[in-house]
């Protein structure tokens, strides 16, 4: 029998008269270089939670220049409650008045010069989108090269505006918004030759969707459009007459009935880097010793390789991975901002990317930054004030070293659809700012 003032450690009996030797090193190798994407997933039927698409041009020396358009179906409405269709209702006698694209603002998606116009053309799709469940960015849908609207000068605001709405004698407050007014031709069309339609799905063999294109002024700008799932956002108005009467009728872009994907869209990407700083290090290691480069989009990621953890004769007890952003000469950090949040995942067996345990438990129980980390902090090293990620994959790294994970890890943005930054980070290499793992183990 043992009194309150006896001391034990617990489980001592299991190493005998051998002490425990803990140490922390961040001096463990790492491979890594710079992997260029040939295409991305931009649209999955069942993945009703993107609501930001990009518009516009960056042409970047360091990354190449990045081109997206909008590619939408237009539809008619639902009602979230009956499921009821919403018809345009047109009459004999009814005079058309104006339709109008209506693009609202996602501010998530400004990237690049902020004080720049933008040229916006609309076409129409001669392809109907409807058989796809998955789209991907090489995947080319036609479209008439006539412009059905378009407007010069536009300069991207963030104010809020009032909108009049005729049938109901009220005038609403507005999020910000794009008004484009489609040309006369198409706007017939929609009005006169579609006016008996009945169903959605004989609507969309009609009218097969639109293409937005966007010409910033000094082609190194971007925009997002909010086209959320289950809100009435961006759509297109239609303005008419009858009688006396001002009546208004909307063909939303986006899906307003509940978990379905009504319509399809997407951002569609062209990519040309090969005149860029970054294809110089392309899956190149001994490159990637300096520099390494994660660009959204149809981009890059980073491959990491933890090899040498294999075999080790330790326990992990913690592993932090640290990644500094890189200043360089060619860049502006201040024009193009680091990443908000980068995410670590394995390559499944189908090649398709596997985000680690500690992201996902994150994700699950909205906790990323205790399960994870990975967010883009400002933190003074070496007396510099450097922007920096910091992970915690202590559970990955254990499962890698005991061979039951790959051992090599790939370094993405979390939303790679819904934004155009791009982050350039010193390689493990640096002099000054490597790329390193901390970790705290147990030597056996």
């Amino acid at each position: 029998m043992s009194s309150c003032g006896d001391t034990t450690l617990v489980g001592s009996d299991l190493f005998g008269e051998e002490s425990l030797n803990v140490t922390s090193t961040d001096t463990v190798t790492i491979k890594a270089k710079t992997v260029p994407l040939d295409s991305i997933r931009v649209f999955n039927v069942e993945n009703v939670s993107r609501s930001t698409f990009l518009i516009g041009v960056i042409d970047d020396p360091v990354f190449g220049k990045t081109t997206a358009s909008l590619v939408a179906d237009v539809h008619f409405g639902v009602d979230l409650n009956s499921g009821q269709l919403f018809k345009p209702g047109y009459q004999e006698g009814d005079i058309l008045d104006s339709m109008i694209l209506l693009l609202e603002i996602d501010s998530a998606g400004l990237y690049g010069d902020l004080n720049t116009t933008y040229d916006i053309e609309v076409f129409q799709l001669t392809e109907s989108l409807r058989s796809f469940s998955d789209i991907y960015s090489n995947q080319d849908f036609s479209f008439d090269p006539d412009p059905i609207a378009s407007r010069e000068n536009v300069r991207i605001s963030l104010d809020s505006l009032s909108l009049y709405y005729p049938s109901l004698g009220t005038t609403r407050r507005e999020k910000a918004q794009i008004r484009i007014p489609l040309g006369e031709a198409v706007s017939s069309f929609l009005f006169e030759d579609l006016r008996a339609i009945e169903t959605n799905e004989d609507f969309i063999q009609e009218f097969y969707g639109i293409r937005v294109e966007a010409t910033p002024s000094n082609d190194n700008a971007m925009f997002g459009v909010n086209i959320a799932s289950n809100f009435f956002n961006s759509r297109i108005q239609s303005y008419f007459s009858r009688a006396d009467t001002t009546l208004l009728f909307e063909y939303p872009l986006n899906d307003l009935t509940t978990n379905t994907n009504l319509g399809r869209k997407f951002s569609d990407i062209e990519l040309d880097n090969s005149s860029a700083m970054i294809s110089d290090f392309f899956g190149d290691e001994s490159a990637g010793d300096s520099l390494l480069f994660v660009q959204s989009l149809l981009g890059t990621n980073v491959e990491l390789d933890f090899s040498s953890i294999i075999n080790n004769d330790f326990l992990i007890n913690q592993a932090i991975l640290e990644m500094t952003v890189a200043v360089l000469p060619e860049d502006d950090l201040e024009l193009n901002p680091p990443i908000d949040l980068l995410v670590l995942s394995t390559i499944g067996d189908d090649g398709e990317l596997d985000i680690i345990a500690e992201i996902s438990e994150g994700l699950v129980f909205n906790q990323l930054d205790i399960y994870f980390g990975g967010e883009v902090e400002q933190n003074v090293v070496n007396d510099r004030n450097m922007f920096q990620y910091q992970m915690n994959i202590t559970r990955s790294l254990i499962e890698i070293s005991n061979g039951n994970l790959p051992d090599k890890l790939i370094v993405t943005p979390l939303s790679r659809n819904e934004s155009a930054k791009r982050t350039i980070i010193y390689g493990p290499g640096h002099a000054e700012f490597p790329l390193k793992l901390t970790l705290s183990v147990t030597s056996l």
